[in-house]
């Protein structure tokens, strides 16, 4: 019941997404400050495991190097 989407969307143009998550060792090499959420509330401890607590715009920033 929670999981069933809100309202309906379409997406209209293409777009680009990875086949996995990216792993909080991967992240920490674009930012080491990130360390600090590892196993905040419990969750992705790991290196292995899928970083969390990232905002969009840090994520931009990950995948858009700067010109």
């Amino acid at each position: 019941y929670d999981e069933r989407p809100i309202h309906k969307v379409t997406i209209s143009r293409r777009f680009q997404m990875a086949v996995k998550e990216v792993t909080n060792a991967q992240y920490e090499l674009f930012d080491p400050d990130h360390r600090k959420f590892r196993g905040k509330k419990g969750y992705s401890t790991e290196d292995n495991e899928a970083v969390i607590f990232v905002s969009w715009f840090d994520a931009v920033s990950f995948i858009i190097p700067p010109v």
